[in-house]
Formats: structure tokens, C-alpha cells, sequence
């Protein structure tokens, strides 16, 4: 980055923080006035999110931690509460990500595993449930290409080389059925195919 483009990130990160701050403490006191009200926990826990990413931006990862870590306490109690609302088990499993690619950010490849893991299985139900479902399909997709990541980084050879292909299963699976792809999505698959494709 040249010293315009660090003023200008600085500057959009202080926007950022003006415009997140006030609504994270309305939404909270929302939240906090009525604990049954899920609606409003879930978009408590939508802003912790926020505030996780904005932390992260700003290189303050411990601080990050602790704003996943709340999103994910709110996501784990919804998803708990009603096993069968497969929005709520979908950002379980997006907290578990998110938490895991901090953790591989931190060096902590033992816990991204972990997190990446658990986040695959919640993502493996919700795809078998529903196959015509593109975004549940992309998420797994997604959980498996960031476990080959890891296990690259681990030097697992024979893990990264199982989690791509279960990636282009998923991917040319999703492409047989006609699902929807958005271009980074599409450039996987085209890449993958070229290396597991028939």
C-alpha cells in the first residue's frame, strides 16, 4: 500500500467504527430487554460479527477473539434452542469458520482444525438435507477448501490432497444439477477440474 491507500483504509476504518459502534450498543439493549426475543439475538450476534471483522482489519485479533467468541455463545443458544431451523444451524457454522480462520491467523492450527471440523459437519447435514440448496452446497464446498488450506499448512500432503477433491465433488455435483455458481466459485471448480476432473 502506498501512503494514500493507508490514509484512505484508516479513514474508512474509522468511518467504520463511528457508524458500528452506536448501532452494536442499540441493537444490544434490544437484546438485552428481552432475551426470548431470537430476532433480536440474532442480529446481536450478526453485529459481533461485524465488530469481530473490524477488529481483525484493525490488527486487534485478541479483540476479535472475544467479539467471535460472543457471536458464536448467541449462535450455539439459538441453534440449541430449535435443532431444526437450518438458518440457525447455518451461522453456528459460520461462527465456528469465522473463530477457525482466526485461529489459523494466530498460528493455532490444532484449534482452526477443530473449529474448521465442526463447522464441516453441521455444513455436511445441511447440504444432505437439502442437495438443490446452492448455498448450503457452497458452504461446504467453502469448509472443505479451507480444511485443505489447513492441512497444507500442516504439511498433511494426503489431507489437502482428500480435502480438494471432496471440494470438486461437491463443486461438479453442484454443476450437474445446474446450481448456481458466483465467479470465484466458478474459477475453483474450473481449476479443480483440471486436476481431478475426468
Amino acid at each position: 500500500l502506498d501512503f494514500s491507500e493507508k490514509v484512505k483504509t484508516y479513514r474508512s476504518l474509522v468511518a467504520a467504527v463511528s457508524l458500528l459502534d452506536p448501532t452494536h450498543q442499540f441493537i444490544q439493549r434490544l437484546a438485552e430487554s428481552d432475551p426470548a426475543n431470537a430476532a433480536w439475538q440474532r442480529d446481536l450476534s450478526v453485529s459481533f460479527h461485524k465488530l469481530g471483522h473490524l477488529a481483525t482489519a484493525q490488527g486487534n485479533l485478541p479483540e476479535a477473539q472475544r467479539l467471535f467468541g460472543e457471536a458464536l455463545r448467541i449462535a450455539q443458544r439459538l441453534a440449541e434452542s430449535d435443532p431444526a431451523n437450518a438458518a440457525w444451524q447455518r451461522d453456528l457454522s459460520v461462527s465456528l469458520e469465522k473463530l477457525g480462520q482466526l485461529a489459523t491467523a494466530q498460528g493455532n492450527l490444532p484449534e482452526a482444525q477443530r473449529l474448521f471440523g465442526e463447522s464441516l459437519r453441521i455444513r455436511q447435514r445441511l447440504a444432505e438435507s437439502d442437495p438443490a440448496n446452492a448455498q448450503w452446497q457452497r458452504d461446504l464446498a467453502v469448509s472443505h477448501c479451507k480444511l485443505a488450506s489447513l492441512a497444507r499448512d500442516n504439511g498433511d500432503d494426503a489431507g489437502f490432497q482428500r480435502e480438494l477433491r471432496e471440494c470438486y465433488r461437491v463443486l461438479d455435483q453442484m454443476h450437474a444439477r445446474g446450481l448456481h455458481f458466483d465467479p470465484a466459485l466458478a474459477q475453483v471448480y474450473q481449476q479443480l477440474a483440471g486436476v481431478f476432473g475426468s
